[in-house]
């Protein structure tokens, strides 16, 4: 029965584990808030492939995906206000990264229950065939290539070169050209993500799941002694 009871463990833990290592198809964006509470500065919309932004404890404001008057994903965040000069009003800015949802219509942004911005979330793909500026492979796909310089390191094994990535970053750049791309501004330079900023700790849970793995096995196949 204990090794019943471990075998099942060990099949719901480990799937667990390597989904919540993945990165997903999300919205992503920058937030700005001020510490007077007056309207936040939301940068552009962008759908990337990356790890939803984590809810902090005791934090008193909030970053809700909307769909109508329903919220599909919210996360609670903790600011501490700085500013950047004497007599500037205190400002913190905050990474977003919220699930993707074709229903969903725009982003919100509270203090409590006092809404302090609404932004919509605006169509994605202009269709004119081209990768424009602020189109990327993941919301443009038959538009932009995975390779495109569309300021977003797709890493993907697939042939392609993507100059938005770190040196090293894509292994398709030690043996391929960069995709050519109608782009018509040039690549900004590649910044790191909430991803890339999270690859550490993903790797370690990885590595705790294999130690429970490991763990379990020796528990279930060991001899057991008799008095």
């Amino acid at each position: 029965m204990k090794k019943f009871c471990a075998y099942a463990l060990l099949l719901i833990a480990l799937p667990a584990l390597v989904f919540s290592a993945a990165p997903q198809k999300a919205f992503s964006t920058q937030a700005t808030f001020f510490a007077n509470d007056s309207a936040p500065v939301l940068s552009q919309i962008k759908i990337v492939q990356d790890y939803p932004t984590e809810s902090q404890e005791n934090g008193k404001y909030f970053a809700r995906l909307k769909a109508g008057g329903k919220t599909l994903f919210e996360a609670r965040l903790f600011l501490d206000f700085f500013a950047t000069e004497v007599g500037e009003t205190p400002e913190q800015g905050a990474d977003l990264v919220l699930p993707y949802d074709e229903q969903a219509d725009a982003i919100e942004l509270w203090k409590e229950d006092r809404l302090l911005l609404r932004k919509e979330i605006p169509k994605q793909c202009n269709e004119n065939g081209k990768c424009d500026a602020g189109e990327t492979y993941y919301s443009c796909p038959n538009e932009c290539s995975s390779g495109a310089a569309d300021g977003i390191c797709n890493k993907a094994k697939d042939g392609e070169c993507d100059p938005d990535c770190a040196k090293g970053a894509d292994k398709d750049c030690s043996s391929a050209t960069p995709a050519a791309t109608s782009q018509t501004t040039p690549a900004p330079t590649a910044t790191p993500s909430p991803a890339q900023a999270q690859a550490d700790n993903m790797k370690i849970l990885l590595g705790a799941g294999a130690i429970l793995f490991l763990a379990l096995l020796f528990f279930m196949y060991s001899p057991v002694k008799k008095e």
